[in-house]
Parts: structure tokens; sequence; C-alpha cells
């Protein structure tokens, strides 16, 4: 008998020492949620998931509430009374409840960021300590492929140690922003290429879909289709002179595009705002928005990203346009210190609301001498609302003269726009820098 009390005894021990256990560890693994190191007043919580709904309270630097769960772009925590509230995942991040909140610390990394000037176009170079960046590779007018593909020849004169581009983005498949992109792929074997996943029948997106398909490393995302092949078939079409047969090529997808942040090394990370895979008559309204966080600083990407019509800076954006899309979802995601300007600096994007958010001081601004329908772009109204605002830069300057210039990056005097007036930002901790390139 007193053998089975002992045994007893002896098993009620274990179950209340793994219990106590169990509890140490549930308790050890419980998170809370903190203001980010660049935080330096308070973190608004709101009643509920939007920057519209009201205002319940404040997180300052160093304080920690309990993460009670998630939803796309903001963290939910508790508060006293068992309340519930809100607070964007931007400005916050989860840790263990027993750590106490980070302090600032310095990266010590620099970040260089090049828009090239491709002439009425768009294409972004982006080179941190671990990674490389393209976003767009497009013209209108600047349309010369292989040895003379304005965006190659850039990189092979500027940047002659890099031989691979590690991610290469395509906001929206428009020939000013896709044209150049082939030669890329072919050229710099990307790993990953990110797209929104409409399909437009022009030739130049037709080349980057096949250079993609020819490349069994690369891993394509898009809104539309998770890990698996897709087959893609191209019907007949003329194109650079040539009849293209009909065919089909497979493309090999990663993971889907989501709103989730990806690490582009240990000091830098990317973030789609707007993600769009829909067939829309127009395409615009499919740009990939996506912000980069590079060290301390940050840089919005905004495509051909539109708010509606052409109107007034200080019209607001339509609810149903990007802009507006951008502003209910993710307003306190876009805080910025450079602002790649949308639509080449059309009326019909860069409302004050967007600006607003974004507070940037460095506005860069891709555009060249074709004509978009009538206009030729930038639109005054825009610069001079920029221009109150910060610094800005423009690859259009001295278009005309460009043309003949004999000093440009890449072919010289070749009767194009492009080549002349690159803008380089450099981006690390003594702050941020611009200047036209080289």
């Amino acid at each position: 008998m007193a053998i089975v009390q002992t045994a007893v005894r002896g098993l009620l021990s274990l179950v209340l020492a793994l219990s106590y256990t169990g509890a140490l560890a549930d308790e050890a693994i419980k998170l809370c949620v903190s203001p980010i190191v660049q935080v330096t007043s308070s973190v608004s919580i709101r009643e509920s998931p939007s920057t519209h709904s009201a205002l319940v309270g404040r997180l300052t630097p160093g304080q920690q509430v309990p993460l009670a769960g998630e939803v796309p772009y903001w963290y939910l925590v508790e508060l006293a009374g068992g309340n519930i509230g809100h607070v964007s995942k931007r400005w916050t991040d989860t840790l263990d409840c027993a750590t106490s909140a980070p302090v600032v610390t310095s990266s010590g990394a620099s970040f260089e960021l090049d828009a090239i000037d491709v002439g009425t176009g768009l294409s972004v170079f982006v080179r941190g300590p671990d990674f490389t960046l393209l976003y767009d590779a497009g013209s209108n007018d600047d349309l010369a492929k292989g040895v003379k593909n304005r965006v190659t020849e850039y990189l092979a004169t500027v940047f002659p140690d890099v031989h691979k581009v590690d991610h290469l983005v395509l906001s929206h498949p428009h020939r000013d922003h896709v044209e150049l992109l082939a030669d890329i792929v072919r050229n710099y074997h990307p790993s990953d290429v990110w797209d929104s996943g409409a399909y437009n029948d022009i030739c130049g997106y037709r080349d980057f879909l096949r250079a993609v398909a020819e490349a069994p490393q690369i891993e394509f995302h898009n809104a539309n289709m998770t890990t698996g092949n897709e087959t893609v078939f191209l019907a007949s079409k003329t194109c650079y002179g040539n009849v293209e047969p009909t065919s089909q090529i497979v493309l090999h997808h990663g993971p889907r595009i989501d709103t989730s942040p990806i690490a582009l090394g240990g000091s830098a990370k990317m973030q789609f705002l707007h993600i769009d895979g829909a067939q829309h008559s127009n395409t615009n309204d499919n740009s990939l928005v996506l912000r980069l966080e590079l060290g301390s600083h940050a840089v919005m990407l905004m495509g051909d990203a539109e708010a509606g019509g052409r109107a007034s800076p200080s019209s607001t954006p339509r609810p149903t346009s990007v802009e507006g899309k951008l502003l209910e979802c993710c307003k306190e995601l876009m805080r910025a210190d450079v602002l790649i300007v949308g639509h080449h600096g059309s009326m019909s994007s860069s409302r004050r609301a967007l600006l607003d958010a974004i507070g940037a001081s460095y506005y860069l601004v891709s555009a060249g001498p074709t004509k978009y329908s009538s206009v030729v772009l930038p639109d005054q109204v825009v610069i001079d609302e920029l221009t109150s605002r910060g610094m800005v830069w423009r690859t259009d300057m001295d278009d005309e003269s460009c043309k003949t210039s004999e000093t440009k990056i890449g072919e010289q005097n070749d009767d194009k726009a492009g080549g002349c007036k690159n803008v380089r930002v450099t981006l690390n901790d003594s702050g941020v820098r611009a200047a036209y390139f080289p």
C-alpha cells in the first residue's frame, strides 16, 4: 500500500511539474506589441483597422501591450478593461513580453537608388550591401534592344561588378515600364520576378514572359497564382518586324504576392502595398505599389498608380482608384523619405492626401518627350505641388540637347532623349542625399 501511495505522490508531482513548466513556457512565449525604434513620439491605437476609425489611445516608445491577433496591415492589442485596439504594423513589431522594448541602433548600411534616364518611361535600380533590385525598365522612345539597351548599358557602365539582379519588379505591363526588361532577365539572372498578373498582349510584355520562362531558376510571383507551373498561350503576332507563331510557354510560380514584408538582406525589406491581378481597361490600375525599407529610411515606388482622372492635386482621390485604396488600407504604412512619383508626374496622380500620408522630402520624376495622349508629362501643377514639399529631381531635364550628347551613358548621339539625367539617391545613417549622375 505504501508503495502505491508513493507512486501516486510521484505521479502527482510529475503532473504538477509538467503543468508548471508548461505554464512557464506559455508565459515565456506570450507576445507583446511595441513601437519600432524609428518611432520618436507615439503610435496611434485605433478602434478598428482603419486610419479613419476613432483614436482610443497611444503607444509610446518602450511601452508594450499584449498581442491579441492580427489582420492585414494591423496588430490587434489588448487594452485595459478587456477592450481590443488596433495598431499599424508599419510602426510596431512583436516581441516576447518578458523582453525589454528595442533601443535605437545603427545598421551602418548604405544604399544606392538610381533613377535611370530611359527617356519617356521608368527604371529604378536599388543596391544594398547584400542585394540588388530593379523596378521596371521601359520606354516609349528609347527602345534599343540587346547591347544598345539603355538599362543594360547603364548597369554595365555604372555597376560593372553587378552580374545579377536578385529581385526584378514589373509594376504593370505598359511599354514604358516593360519594353527593356527582357534583356535584363536574360543577362542579369534574377532569382525572383514580381508581376501584377494582369496580361497585356504587347510585344515587350510577351518577350518579358518568354525570357522568364526560359530561366528555370526564376520564381515568378503574381497576384493570381501560387506555387506551381502555369502554361501561357501566346497568339500569333507581328513583333519587331517578325511574325511570331502561336506558341505556349511555362512559368514557374513561387508563392503568390501578398502584403507581408519580404527581407532583402540584413537591413532592408520590401512590402507591396497595392496588389491587383485582375484585368482592367486601364492597366495603370494594376500597378504594384512597393515600399522599401532601407536601414532607417524608406522609399515609395508608385508605378503608374492613379487617383482618378486628370485633376488638381487638391482634389480628393476616387475611393476606387489606387491612391484611394492606399489611403483607406495603408495610410500609416506609407511614410517615406523618397517618393518615386506616380505616372511620370501626371495630374491623374499625386493628390495632396497621398503626398501628406507619405511625407517625403525627396521626389523623383521619370519622364520624357513623348506625349501620353496629347500631353507631355510631367504636368507643371504637379511639379509645383512637389516643389512646395521638398526637393524635386527630374530625368527629363535637357531632353532636347541630350539627343545629340556625346557624354551620356549608353549609346551616344542617337537622337534619343535617354541617358543624360540619371538621378542617384544615397541613403545611410548620415541621412539622404540626391544628385544628378554622373
